[in-house]
């Protein structure tokens, strides 16, 4: 119960977040962290601060190309489309990356996984978990989280 506040109270704030920053501007910081973080793993110098260069000059390219499209969205008069989708975008991040990563991480830490875990947090963790596959290689799965918890719990009762 308490997670769920949690998480309602989360999307309040992100609903305002992505209604004044907007979709665009969204998109292409996600972008720029993942472009810029899979480039810089790609580049073959990584030692020292060519590594670093690389991650820094390829998220401000890609965020300046950004603020090229924002304006060209101004000026198409598309600021209430754009608006409405950092909404929807930011609520859809917020929730696969609280209720896959920092939940589950709180959870997990506080041995409290199963008395704590709301019925929001759950559904919307397995939903990502089955039908995103690409998140399943990332995430912390709840059954993988409940099994290591149960292992623990024997653990330390015996």
């Amino acid at each position: 119960m308490l997670i769920d506040i949690f998480l309602i109270l989360g999307v309040i704030v992100i609903v305002r977040v992505g209604w004044s920053v907007g979709f665009t501007k969204i998109f292409f910081t996600i972008l720029a962290g993942f472009l810029a973080a899979f480039i810089s793993s790609k580049y073959s110098y990584r030692e020292g601060l060519s590594l670093y260069l690389t991650f820094v000059v390829v998220a401000v390219l890609t965020i300046v190309l950004g603020c090229f499209i924002v304006r060209l969205v101004d000026f198409l008069c598309m600021n209430f489309l754009d608006k409405i989708g950092g909404l929807v975008l930011s609520v859809c991040v917020w929730l696969i990356l609280c209720t896959n990563v920092i939940v589950p991480i709180m959870v997990y830490e506080n041995y409290v996984l199963d008395k704590s875990s709301g019925k929001i947090c759950r559904t919307v963790s397995c939903f990502i978990e089955s039908k995103v596959p690409l998140f399943k290689g990332y995430v912390f799965s709840y059954a993988h989280l409940k099994s290591k918890l149960q292992n623990f719990n024997k653990d330390k009762a015996d």
